[in-house]
């Protein structure tokens, strides 16, 4: 995983690996290992290319995670996320004891 963002799932999910014979790299670890792997030419290409690239999304992301809504109704699905909506209008009206999946 190459964001570094501390995570607790994340660490338990590596570990998992860990424990199972696999490897796993997070953060900084991610890029080591993957620039060592690719070699130093590649290396070059990876920070240039992907890395430069990765690290702007990152400052670029918001830290907060706009609220999400979802309402289900007899004629829609309304999806409301931070303040904007989208109503997906049904053709058919759900029936009470009808289940969507």
């Amino acid at each position: 995983m190459l964001d570094g963002t501390d995570n607790s799932k994340l660490s338990e999910l590596a570990q998992t690996f860990r424990e199972h014979g696999g490897s796993a790299y997070i953060g900084e670890d991610a890029w080591a290992h993957l620039e060592a792997e690719a070699g130093p030419t590649m290396s070059v290409f990876i920070d240039k290319y992907i890395r430069g690239p990765f690290d702007d999304l990152l400052e670029q992301t918001p830290t907060d995670i706009p609220e999400l809504r979802v309402r289900l109704r007899s004629d829609s699905i309304y999806v409301q996320i931070g303040a904007e909506t989208l109503d997906i209008k049904r053709d058919e009206p759900i029936t009470p004891n009808e289940s969507l999946f």
